[in-house]
């Protein structure tokens, strides 16, 4: 149901996880602190603290202004607009969550300019950094400065850490001049809630609703394999629905709330991806009254413990964490 949403987020915490978790903190080398002359010219930003402002950084004004559009054409300079094409977690493959990131507006890109400076941009969260021959000098306001190691070679960046891995290419003109617009700066709170705002439910006021009332898991089957009420909770794991005598409702599947409408036999979600149609079957068993839910895979069984709330309305949420 929330596949989309969690292709989001697992981009954006595993890109996080890459960059942050540097090899070495700020200020962890100390045996150079000082030592300006072991950085390479044009290679790490000049800072009045780090590097003597001099008459030569000012004579070089021209010949840095000149090599940024050379870089940009040159395969074998650092210099120039990126994307993600691939990336790996765990060894797991998600480049396909990066498309469908790139479809909708946002990804993973780096801007490296020839002086020495860049940015990161994580799904519009922006993060400055220096850069050397080695190491990209992380700058995050959150967490400790971090170095990030990389390599470059055929025209690929690359920015391994043991199990997972990003790898960069350049943009093309038509891509940069899209990401200066801003068409790929949008953030999670932003994707998230064009998800939710597209998804949204048919009204089933007038419907027949003679099933209303609160509900809680009995029992779930999933592979052929059954567990009950009590197994599922000494799992932590909660299963209730509400249906109401309007025609609305929420589901509650493992912290996860989807607003949803229904009439006596079908219930509507509102997930991520759009409506997601369930049918389901009344019965009663051992005394309880129940609603069975099911598909190819699995089957949902919830015994009603109560009248449903007659006042609840719609959150205007699908698939987001309580």
């Amino acid at each position: 149901m929330k596949r989309k949403i969690l292709a989001v987020a697992i981009v954006l915490i595993m890109s996080i996880s890459i960059v942050a978790c540097g090899s070495s903190k700020k200020g962890t080398d100390t045996g150079n602190t000082g030592e300006t002359t072991s950085i390479p010219e044009g290679k790490l930003k000049a800072t009045s603290d780090k590097i003597p402002e001099t008459t030569e950084t000012t004579d070089n004004t021209d010949n840095k202004e000149a090599a940024s559009s050379e870089s940009e054409q040159d395969e074998n300079t650092l210099a120039g607009y990126y994307k993600v094409i691939s990336m790996t977690t765990d060894g797991e493959d998600i480049t396909a969550e990066l498309e469908q990131l790139a479809a909708i507006g946002s990804g993973i890109f780096a801007v490296i300019n020839p002086d020495g400076t860049g940015q990161i941009n994580m799904m519009g969260e922006m993060t400055d950094f220096d850069w050397d021959e080695k190491y990209f000098h992380m700058h995050d306001d959150t967490v400790s400065d971090t170095d990030v190691p990389y390599t470059f070679a055929d025209g690929k960046l690359t920015i391994a850490q043991e199990s997972d891995e990003m790898i960069f290419v350049r943009m093309t003109d038509e891509e940069k001049q899209a990401y200066d617009n801003g068409d790929y700066d949008k953030t999670i709170d932003q994707l998230t809630d064009e998800m939710l705002d597209s998804s949204y439910l048919p009204d089933m006021s007038s419907a027949k609703h003679n099933d209303t009332g609160y509900y809680e898991i009995m029992a779930f089957q999933e592979d052929s394999k059954t567990y009950t009420a009590d197994q599922l909770k000494k799992a932590g794991v909660a299963f209730d629905m509400m249906l109401c005598p309007d025609g609305k409702g929420y589901a509650n599947f493992i912290g996860t709330y989807y607003d949803l409408s229904w009439d006596d036999g079908t219930i509507y979600v509102a997930t991520d991806q759009g409506q997601e149609k369930m049918i389901y079957f009344k019965s009663d068993y051992d005394s309880k009254s129940i609603i069975t839910i099911n598909d190819s895979n699995m089957a949902m069984v919830f015994e009603y413990v109560k009248e449903a709330d007659p006042t609840y309305e719609w959150t205007g949420v699908s698939g987001v964490l309580e």
